[in-house]
């Protein structure tokens, strides 16, 4: 009868701390293939749980789910006549996808790798290249 809450918390307290570190040590002693094999089966729960509604979205797609079609619709809509309000915001939009095309990005890094090379940076071209 002597023993109080406090005494019980202060016990289970100390308990969880032991366990924590027990496990800690167990995990660090375990052979990478385990401990690889564990992270694989996490990713490959994570890959599954986020592929089931991308997979039902396609096949409501593929079906002609009206849902679907109207909501497309709506905000097909709802963005042109944002667009329509606004012409600058279009022009930028567009001088936007001109700038980050993937011809213009490739565009640029030739010119960096060609900058380096001249430059006697062959280590670095080395080091960017893998």
């Amino acid at each position: 009868m002597g023993r109080s809450p406090a005494h019980l918390t202060e016990g289970l307290t100390g308990l969880m701390a032991t366990r924590t570190a027990e496990n800690a040590t167990n995990d660090a002693e375990q052979a990478p293939e385990v401990q690889l094999g564990k992270r694989l089966l996490t990713a490959a729960g994570i890959f599954v749980i986020a592929a089931i509604p991308v997979t039902l979205v396609g096949f409501a797609v593929a079906r002609g789910s009206g849902a679907i079609h109207d909501f497309d619709q709506d905000v097909a809509n709802s963005l042109h006549d944002w667009a329509v309000d606004r012409p600058g915001a279009v022009t930028f939009l567009k001088v936007l996808s001109d700038v980050i095309d993937p011809w213009a990005l490739r565009a640029v890094a030739a010119v960096v790798v060609v900058t380096l090379f001249l430059r006697g940076r062959r280590r670095r071209l080395r080091a960017a290249g893998g």
